[in-house]
């Protein structure tokens, strides 16, 4: 039974992600009408709707995309409460809070790019602010690496914050072509 409930999982897994069209166990696929029965198609393909084949996964997966919703709205509520996590250590001055909240973001592929980038700009200023420009460096240059597009913010962050990631990235200090974040 274990065996099973596992190869279920894995399916459904595979399945959301694209990976494979694997046919569930006999007990968790749903009832076949006749004609389906009778049909030599394969279960990994439908039963075509008016007259028309599609290109899908098996129909026991047919439930899914409202797990995926569940799922994707559960990652966006935890984006959102790490940006505001950030945010608020940020302006309360707990750089150090700042810093140890980034590590752990920017290593985590699930997260939206842009919350990543995000942590990696916070960290870097925080550790300027705290007298660590190498390591603030590195932290721009991993932001940078992110999403190449975004830039500090020139209404959020001091002017030497701005200079330290044109310089970091490897940009002239001078040009004034330092954008707002996307």
């Amino acid at each position: 039974m274990k065996v099973m409930t596992c190869l279920v999982w894995v399916s459904i897994a595979m399945c959301m992600w694209g990976c494979a069209s694997i046919p569930a166990p006999p007990e968790v696929q749903p009832a076949r009408s006749s004609a389906e029965r009778s049909s030599s198609m394969r279960p990994s393909q439908p039963a075509a709707r008016d007259g028309v084949a599609r290109n899908s996964p098996p129909r026991y997966v047919e439930r899914l995309p409202e797990n995926t919703r569940a799922f994707i709205q559960r990652q966006e509520q935890t984006a959102d409460m790490l940006k505001r996590e950030l945010m608020t250590a940020y302006t309360s001055f707990r750089y150090g809070d700042v810093v140890a909240k980034a590590r752990t973001i920017v290593v985590r592929p699930e997260l939206p790019r842009d919350v990543r980038v995000q942590a990696a700009i916070l960290a870097g200023a925080s550790e300027y602010l705290l007298g660590n420009r190498s390591e603030a460096e590195a932290w721009f240059r991993r932001a940078h690496l992110l999403d190449p597009g975004v830039r500090p913010n020139r209404s959020m962050f001091p002017d030497d914050i701005v200079r330290l990631y044109t310089v970091a990235i490897g940009g002239n200090p001078e040009r004034n072509h330092v954008q707002g974040n996307r």
